[in-house]
């Protein structure tokens, strides 16, 4: 054993670099590998740690003229629990999250906290489980307390206990009037992949619950069996004949029942606030794992094969010494094996620093072993078997000749070795190929988000958002703006266009019928400062904003639609413009009805979360940001205004897509590195192979030139078929 020991370690010295490169390469792929692996499984166990989830079922309806939607009015979830023995427990939740505005006192100092808010029926806590830390589940029955995760207690108070605690919390508006809540209860804090969030829930009291026409809630029912969930809608459907009803068809038209495991995949739902993956993503990235162990496989069995000849003398002397063919085989093997877990020992160490890199922050998991240790323990066992898939060829290959004949002869790859060793580089390349190009198209669609035209003017376009402070005093917040230097334009509004998926949406009645818009709440001048200007009627003026009722300007979608023409009145609501169709929402929704409204100041300053400041042409865009951020601060200097260029929001928009594109482009720029890795290593092997060639050709006259070219023709021939393969797959 140990001449064999001697000989590899003469090897490694002899080829230092492309075996450290082999390793290196090898270990880069097992992190790779376990980084992608951990994204992949944080997907597919979305919402499993939940108790009971298998019962818990999303009621999904369709609403005219904006499709299907998880949304719902009380007055229906309320019938359609009455339509069935079978729902436990139901429970409605806000369509969306609102900021909320919490000051925390302990009587010698306050703290002010903008934190994320959603408004619940307080059944929530017996259709999900809580696992209450601190106070009762049942804490949202009382109006002014508050349910707060432990990680929010632990911010707020420190180590003391939250229960019972006071806080003045400001948002809330639609829900209550008064600002003053207490702690009801603690919660420990939900796992990232869930559907829950950890944010304050608060109880949405009496709002709309005998309105069906407002739709703002998601539905959520748990069942006593699974398998009647399918029947539930056809059942309340004839509940609703039998009962003989008359109610509104287009608030009734519930469609069907999302298990609670499927609502992470489910796509193309308005107003759908659970975090999102799409399958064909989720498959790809499982894909480029192994894609990428693929090659890195392929690099390590063609180094192991690529120094056979090399030891071939050595390996058989140890035979006319008296070793069996087995035990060298079995030796072999295990050099291969050791050296493959070597390097998955390694890839730990990569991860570990990877965290520190950043490269954490593409994924929405947390790069934590802990949470991933059958990963771990799998991943281990890989390496194992992949060593020892490596070491078996070359292992046979080596022991196969007879001793006198291996020491006497002067050995190459045989014809078969090299036939294998060509398949296996051409797998890896058509693979690597594969990936690199469907990371440039992924980086071409990226492009586009930004390019793209929005319908609006977002350049030269500064957004913040508003502190309470800031959105009681709007006229006055207003002039200071338009006092800065290089400001041209300044409006307020209750949403950043292009900022998200969802918007607030309005359902009013016309000649009739309800119908069904997005809705921006805006001051009078907000298309001056977006720079649209409406194809049809007038913009905004201050008499719209004095109209009892306010006014709104529509989109073309929503006038063909639904009809409606400048002068049309929309329950109370006059049409004084018609604009072109604009992204008002990200691009993962299409262009459906919306509308701008004005009204009367201060009825809804509580609405206006945000400012729009339009810079004017021709000014330093930093130095104007720079100054508005100044004047915000000297407005209220309690608060800690975001002021920042519309591209910043298009980034937060996209900012999921963009981090999974990074990461697929960074880990095919990865596989291709693995591949150039093994490609180079088996050059410098076969260069050590060829040396007494070269010195003939060269003694022959052969240039360094036409050297050169024999080496290369032989893998340019190679990579440029692996690529006419690899074009079309891609």
């Amino acid at each position: 054993m140990n001449p064999i020991i001697r000989n590899f370690w003469s090897i490694f010295r002899r080829f230092s670099l492309a075996m450290t490169l082999n390793v290196v390469g090898m270990a880069i792929a097992f992190a790779a590998f376990m980084i992608i692996m951990m994204q992949w499984l944080y997907d597919i166990r979305f919402d499993a740690a939940t108790p009971h989830g298998d019962r818990i079922f999303r009621v999904e309806s369709v609403v005219e003229g904006m499709g299907e939607t998880p949304i719902t009015s009380r007055p229906a979830a309320k019938l359609f629990v009455q339509s069935s023995p079978h729902i436990e427990a139901s429970c409605l939740m806000f369509a969306q999250e609102i900021p909320l505005f919490v000051k925390v006192s302990d009587g010698q100092s306050e703290s002010y906290y903008k934190e994320s808010s959603l408004p619940v029926t307080p059944d929530i806590t017996r259709v999900f489980d809580f696992e209450m830390l601190e106070g009762n589940p049942g804490a949202l029955e009382v109006e002014n307390q508050l349910l707060i995760p432990e990680s929010l207690a632990r911010k707020w108070f420190g180590r003391e206990s939250a229960l019972g605690k006071r806080v003045e919390a400001d948002g809330l508006w639609l829900f209550r009037d008064d600002k003053a809540y207490q702690v009801g209860g603690v919660y420990r804090d939900f796992p990232r992949n869930s559907t829950l969030q950890n944010v304050i829930y608060v109880s949405a009291g009496d709002y709309t619950e005998g309105s069906w026409q407002e739709c703002n809630f998601s539905f959520f029912v748990r069942l006593d069996d699974p398998s009647v969930a399918s029947g539930l809608v056809e059942g309340f459907e004839q509940y609703v004949r039998q009962m003989q009803l008359n109610m509104d068809e287009s608030m009734t038209q519930f469609k069907q029942l999302h298990a609670l495991s499927e609502l992470h995949w489910v796509q193309g739902l308005f107003f759908d606030s659970v975090p999102k993956a799409n399958r064909q993503t989720s498959y790809l990235i499982f894909t480029i794992a192994w894609v990428i162990i693929l090659i890195a496989a392929i690099n390590f069995t063609n180094f192991s094969t690529a120094l056979a000849p090399v030891r071939i003398r050595s390996i058989n002397t140890q035979r006319i010494l008296g070793s069996t063919v087995g035990y060298l085989r079995g030796l072999l093997s295990l050099e291969t094996t050791l050296l493959s877990f070597f390097a998955f020992l390694l890839s730990i160490l990569l991860i570990s620093l990877a965290k520190s890199f950043g490269i954490g922050e593409l994924l929405t998991t947390d790069l934590s072993f802990s949470a991933y240790t059958g990963l771990l323990l799998g991943t281990g066992f890989l390496s194992l078997a992949l060593g020892a898939l490596a070491g078996l060829y070359p292992a046979y290959y080596m022991t196969s000749f007879q001793p006198a004949f291996a020491l006497k002869g002067s050995f190459g790859l045989s014809a078969a070795g090299r036939r294998l060793r060509a398949i296996l580089m051409g797998v890896q390349y058509v693979a690597a190929f594969t990936l690199i190009i469907a990371a440039l198209f992924m980086l071409l669609q990226s492009r586009y988000t930004h390019t793209l035209s929005l319908g609006y003017d977002k350049d030269a376009l500064l957004v913040s958002d508003l502190s309470p402070k800031a959105k009681g005093s709007l006229p006055v917040l207003s002039n200071r703006l338009k006092g800065v230097a290089g400001v041209e334009e300044v409006s307020f509004a209750n949403r950043v266009l292009s900022g998200g998926d969802n918007f607030p949406h309005w359902g009013r009645e016309f000649q009739g019928k309800m119908i069904e818009f997005n809705v921006l709440i805006s001051t009078e001048d907000v298309l001056k400062t977006l720079g649209i200007r409406p194809s049809d009627g007038k913009d905004f003026s201050q008499g719209d904003v004095r109209a009892t009722s306010g006014r709104i300007i529509i989109n073309q979608t929503a006038a063909d639609l639904y009809g409606l023409r400048v002068g049309d009145v929309v329950t109370e609501l006059e049409v004084v413009g018609i604009v072109p169709d604009i992204k008002f929402a990200t691009l993962r929704q299409g262009i459906s009805p919306m509308a701008f409204f004005t009204g009367k100041y201060p009825d809804f300053a509580d609405t206006y979360e945000y400012a729009y400041i339009r810079v004017k042409a021709g000014s330093d865009l930093y130095a104007v940001r720079q100054q508005v951020q100044d004047a915000l601060q000297q407005f209220d200097d309690t608060y800690a205004f975001n002021v920042r260029f519309f591209d910043q929001v298009l980034d937060n928009a996209y900012q999921s897509e963009q981090k999974l594109t990074t990461l697929i482009v960074l880990f095919s720029f990865l596989a291709v590195f693995i591949s150039i890795v093994g490609v180079f290593g088996l050059v410098v092997f076969d260069s050590e192979y060829r040396r007494k060639e070269v010195g003939i050709r060269k003694v022959m006259g052969a240039t360094t030139a036409s050297i050169l070219v024999m080496y290369n023709k032989t893998y340019l021939r190679l990579v440029g078929l692996c690529f006419v393969l690899a074009a079309p797959l891609a």
